[in-house]
């Protein structure tokens, strides 16, 4: 079998390494041939590739015939007058058994497509809302060996570029997709689809034209594999090993790298089936288990392949014990690449977020926590999770969400709960404490699943003690998976009245404990019980965190008094400086 290897420039020091790798790359070859809908016409094409239209807007569906999509002048631009505007436009090479091109094992490629129009700057329509889960974008299709090894698979990659409509610029070459593809360890890692999807907006007109202008796969050195990490002794910090990624491995220098987590099961089929795993261990290891903390700071990427995993080794003298290993981003980015990405976080294990980037670059890619497992924002952190409905946050019964002081977490694409109960965590449901400050937010791309439950039943059970849940964008089936558990009022009116701070500066912070929505009026007395202020809130159900401005007021102590449907509380407060 013929292998298309390509040609890289390996230089010292050199992050990455451009490739033009695919069949007529820079779209300046052209040749005129027969239309193969219509022997009759002759048309302008790319050579090696073909532009087309479906009936169905996939790129593998039906030709519509009735379209003989040509090249035209000025530069041998896509002539929109031959195409049906309401249809996307598909541009796919020819690749075969015969000229698929061949890329390097456990490596990372970053893959786009350049193109611009011409005369005037054409809106292209964006995100998940049409055929495939993809209005425009690119769709790259990997062919590796199965798990028979005697016939191949497909692993699919895809860019969905945003909801937002994309705009090209006119006469400008510009990276309009691009996605990261991690290859897998078999020898046999071929690019064997590579498709454009185009969908136009409606104020396209057909006297424009869309420029193609290259294609890359960007080779990314250097590359480390972390087949083990090793947290060197120096990076014991009170009760953890808190390491930056650089540590674990002897290849690095201090300098920024892509670090890609292998799957190293071979010979194995990388599946759910046969996960693989890279542990981490203090350099010396020790009978009690330890944390460590690998920390992905700026400039660091990080990048699992599919169905790789972390954990601890076994504690010294123990065939049950593990140690415990978190994933701490702090700034980088994590690639997520294809649709059959799987990054399960079991046995207590963390990914805690504290910055930086996960991008999912396949709509089912996903992260999965199990067994005690937690998916943790730090303090004062707003984390998106998910892009465009692209990826999947999976929760497995013993798995859960943990937000920090003043943390957002906000849900862009598939939140799915699989209550299968085990011996070690037999509830079948999920629950999220929602303290003062955090948010758990559900965007426009959000959706929540309970499919694969042994019961219909399993909710997110959130407890509302004083955080924000909005839901708001939810359909009202994926709302009727949220359960919201409040704590209930002491008999005391005054019991649910509390100063948070105290002595308090330019803002008095209170919390009130409510059955259900009231006003509560809140007045600022001095100590002979003269009015200064007074502030009306509304309040709902569960804990309430108000707020009031004391300005300018001078130091000294201050009465607060609190009152609702007759009920009254009186505190004492110092006014700090």
């Amino acid at each position: 079998m013929k292998k298309h290897m390509p040609l890289f420039c390996f230089l010292f020091a050199c992050s990455s390494v451009l490739a033009q790798i695919l069949p007529n790359s820079y779209f300046n070859q052209y040749e005129t041939i027969p239309c193969s809908f219509d022997s009759t016409k002759t048309i302008t094409a790319y050579v090696d590739w073909v532009i087309y239209q479906t009936l169905d807007g996939k790129w593998s569906g039906p030709i519509d015939s009735s379209r003989c999509i040509t090249l035209a002048p000025p530069g041998n631009g896509i002539d929109l007058q031959s195409a049906d505007l309401t249809k996307p436009i598909f541009v796919r090479c020819k690749l075969n058994e015969d000229n698929k091109v061949w890329l390097e094992p456990d490596k990372l490629y970053n893959v786009g497509t350049a193109l611009h129009s011409y005369s005037n700057s054409i809106e292209l329509i964006g995100g998940m809302g049409c055929a495939e889960n993809l209005c425009s974008g690119l769709i790259i299709g990997i062919q590796v060996p199965d798990s028979t090894g005697t016939t191949t698979a497909m692993r699919w990659h895809n860019d969905i570029v945003p909801t937002a409509t994309v705009i090209l610029p006119t006469n400008i070459a510009t990276d309009q997709f691009v996605t990261c593809i991690p290859t897998e360890y078999f020898n046999e890692n071929y690019v064997r689809e590579f498709i454009v999807k185009m969908t136009l907006a409606s104020s396209v007109t057909p006297d424009n034209k869309i420029r193609m202008d290259y294609n890359f796969f960007e080779y990314r050195e250097p590359n480390l594999v972390l087949d083990e990490m090793i947290a060197p002794q120096f990076t014991f910090v009170d009760t953890s090993y808190e390491v930056p990624i650089s540590y674990v491995s002897d290849q690095a220098n201090g300098w920024d790298y892509i670090y890609m987590l292998p799957y190293n099961d071979e010979p194995n089929w990388p599946s759910s089936a046969h996960p693989s795993y890279a542990e981490g261990r203090p350099q010396v290891n020790t009978p009690d288990p330890k944390v460590i903390n690998i920390i992905v700071d700026e400039g660091s990427e990080f990048v699992p392949q599919p169905f790789a995993f972390m954990r601890g080794t076994f504690v010294e003298g123990s065939d049950s014990i593990r140690h415990q290993v978190n994933l701490v981003n702090h700034g980088g980015d994590i690639c997520m690449g294809g649709d059959i990405t799987d990054f399960v976080f079991d046995n207590g294990n963390k990914y805690v977020h504290q910055g930086g980037h996960i991008n999912f670059e396949g709509r089912s890619a996903c992260m999965m926590f199990r067994n005690g497992a937690e998916l943790e924002v730090g303090d004062n952190t707003l984390f998106q999770y998910g892009q465009e409905g692209k990826g999947i946050l999976a929760l497995r019964s013993g798995g859960g969400i943990k937000l920090g002081r003043s943390s957002t977490l906000l849900i862009e694409n598939l939140l799915w709960l699989q209550g299968v109960p085990t011996a070690k965590h037999p509830d079948p449901q999920f629950y999220l404490d929602l303290k003062p400050g955090s948010s758990l937010i559900f965007g426009e791309h959000a959706n929540i699943t309970n499919a694969m439950s042994v019961t219909s039943d399993t909710r997110l059970n959130v407890y509302m003690n004083g955080g924000v849940l909005d839901d708001s964008k939810l359909s009202e089936a994926a709302r009727g998976l949220i359960n919201r558990i409040y704590p209930k009022p002491k008999p005391s009116f005054a019991a649910n009245m509390r100063v948070l701070h105290n002595p308090a500066y330019h803002v008095l912070e209170l919390s009130y404990l409510s059955a259900g929505p009231e006003q509560l009026l809140v007045e600022l007395l001095d100590m002979q019980g003269k009015k200064i202020g007074k502030k009306s809130f509304s309040v709902t159900e569960g804990l309430n965190l108000l707020q009031y401005e004391l300005g300018n007021l001078p130091m000294g102590m201050y009465l607060v008094s609190a009152q609702c449907g007759g009920r009254k509380a009186i505190v004492k407060i110092i006014k700090a400086g």
